[in-house]
């Protein structure tokens, strides 16, 4: 919820600089930006059963084909954002939805690993 909402409201505040009409670019930012939350949404899916069935715990809902439709998805999604990038008329939108995405990705990698780093130094000491 976080990302999508910080891409589209960089997309709006994009709208001051740039002469297209906000509905189009909101309706083809929000387009990409889900594309980028259902990569993760999959991606979380795969992790998260994997630890389950390490524990051994019981599955009710099963995907079919796990894990391969999985990343043959993600492949999809990603094929669909590549080409979104070479269409001209689609580069800014995903640009604008893009960034913020990758920076929040940025910035949560980095707390994660810092929060890594402070505990493994408090169980080494």
């Amino acid at each position: 919820m976080l990302i999508g909402f910080a891409a589209g409201s960089a997309a709006a505040l994009g709208q001051i600089f740039i002469s297209q009409d906000v509905f189009s670019l909101l309706a083809g930012s929000a387009g990409s930006i889900m594309l980028f939350i259902y990569i993760l949404v999959i991606l979380a899916q795969i992790r998260q059963r994997r630890r389950l069935e390490a524990k051994g715990a019981q599955i009710r809902l099963k995907v079919w084909l796990f894990p391969w439709l999985s990343y043959a998805t993600i492949l999809l999604m990603m094929g669909v954002l590549i080409v979104l990038g070479w269409m001209p008329e689609q580069r800014l939108m995903l640009t604008l939805s893009a960034a913020p995405v990758i920076a929040v990705f940025i910035a949560l990698w980095a707390v994660r690993r810092r929060q890594r780093s402070r505990g493994a130094a408090v169980t080494l000491a």
